[in-house]
């Protein structure tokens, strides 16, 4: 990042240009973990591991579960001991979680599936730990003026590493890959988290701990009463909550229904977080230009139109893959956009004090919307609420896709609850979430 990049209209000092810098770095390192639970990679371990479809469901929303119940104490232990000191103990804690991932395929029928849940357990207690003061750390070190572009080239450049890095292991998978190969990506993956923890320990930390701030009840109560917030978060976890679960979803289809290979899984995989790429440069355009309530509204449409088109994928005959790389990529870019928006409302609602708290409010109302997207579809798939095989427009249709419909239709009705937004009267700045 040049020194034109981030000058802006303000004064960028040495510390801060050197701070941006170094997040970005350990950005782009975290982000080779992060994406393997929504690029397919994960589900495809399981798959090799002989994990069933439901349990796989349920395996890969215990991050965002664990993100849902810890994020808030552990934002609120970071506003009273330090952000940065939290952060490190995180970040050793999910690169301990990736080993115990890659050692789990030494292990033998029940042990394999112990190891799994144990290591995803401590990477995500590790990734609440560090991320829930995340923004709150990087807030002193980007000035306001250039914040857009500095969140817009943080995201772009960790998707585009990911993006990458799935994209050499797509091209060593096959189509039924061995568990070893996904060992061997896990110890990848531990490395580089393990290289993380020394960059991230590199960051300035401008921050003050309030070690005599006021109680965890009284936080919460004051960041709930900020005009417009807890209306907000309540929007947020329904949108994620019926979006959030669908590349799951997808992955499955393809594996278990259409019997891809698991090279070709990944690709799609990573057509979905190009489009993301793609996304969050259009996204931050749309919000710049038209404010964040245009930006809902649009994304409510297009995540619908993206389910339906992988609905009807039947329909493309020969251009099957075709239709469902189309429908990947189009997920992406949605998904990205309405993050931005996500996180320029955030931010343009954060009060003064308990900031780390504050911040990790909104994220943890999306990651439980997340979760419980996830755990529904285990648990509507184990019970057998809908028929293993129906027709839709004379397009046979599997359970999965009876979820993948009810998703898109009640994104299309959550419609009404974009009242809850407070952009519907008045306009945000783009302050990108990282």
């Amino acid at each position: 990042m040049s020194t034109q990049d981030i000058q802006g209209d303000s004064q960028v000092t040495d510390q801060q240009r050197r701070g941006m810098l170094i997040a970005i770095i350990c950005g782009c390192l975290v982000g080779i973990s992060l994406t393997m639970f929504t690029s397919g990679l994960m589900l495809l371990f399981f798959y090799a591991a002989k994990i069933n479809a439901v349990r796989m469901i349920a395996y890969l929303s215990i991050p965002l579960a664990v993100d849902g119940l810890t994020k808030m104490p552990f934002a609120y232990l970071a506003d009273r001991i330090g952000v940065k000191r939290l952060g490190v103990a995180g970040a050793i804690l999910e690169m301990i979680g990736f080993g115990i991932l890659a050692l789990s395929g030494f292990g033998q029928g029940q042990a394999i599936e112990g190891l799994i849940v144990l290591g995803i357990c401590v990477y995500s207690l590790g990734s609440s730990m560090c991320f829930s003061g995340w923004f709150a750390l990087l807030q002193p070190l980007v000035p306001k003026a250039i914040r857009g572009q500095f969140f817009g080239r943080l995201r772009m450049s960790w998707q585009t590493v990911a993006l990458i890095f799935t994209g050499v292991c797509a091209s060593y998978l096959t189509v039924d890959s061995p568990v070893y190969l996904f060992q061997v990506v896990m110890g990848i993956a531990t490395f580089v988290l393990m290289l993380r923890i020394w960059i991230y320990s590199l960051i300035p930390d401008l921050t003050e701990p309030h070690p005599k701030g006021m109680s965890f009840k009284k936080a919460i109560d004051h960041i709930m009463h900020v005009d417009g917030f807890a209306s907000f978060v309540a929007y947020v976890f329904l949108l994620s909550l019926f979006t959030a679960g669908a590349p799951m979803l997808f992955a499955l289809i393809e594996k278990k229904v259409l019997g891809m290979g698991d090279n070709q899984v990944l690709w799609l995989g990573n057509l979905q977080m190009f489009g993301s790429v793609v996304g969050f440069y259009i996204g931050g355009k749309l919000v710049d230009r038209l404010g964040t309530k245009p930006v809902f509204l649009i994304c409510h449409f297009s995540y619908s139109l993206a389910l339906i088109l992988f609905l009807v994928r039947g329909l493309s005959g020969d251009w099957l893959i075709g239709c469902i790389a189309a429908a990947q990529f189009f997920y992406g870019i949605v998904v990205a956009a309405s993050s931005i928006a996500i996180s320029t409302e955030t931010l343009s609602l954060m009060p003064e004090e308990n900031q780390a708290l504050f911040s990790s409010m909104g994220n943890m109302m999306f990651r439980a919307g997340g979760a419980f997207s996830g755990m529904a579809s285990a648990w509507m798939l184990k019970l057998g609420v809908f028929n293993d095989d129906w027709t839709l427009w004379e397009l046979p249709m599997t359970q999965y896709d009876s979820i993948l419909f009810c998703f898109a239709g009640m994104v299309i009705v959550l419609v009404i609850t974009l009242g809850l937004v407070p952009s519907v009267i008045r306009k945000a700045e783009w302050i990108p979430r990282s």
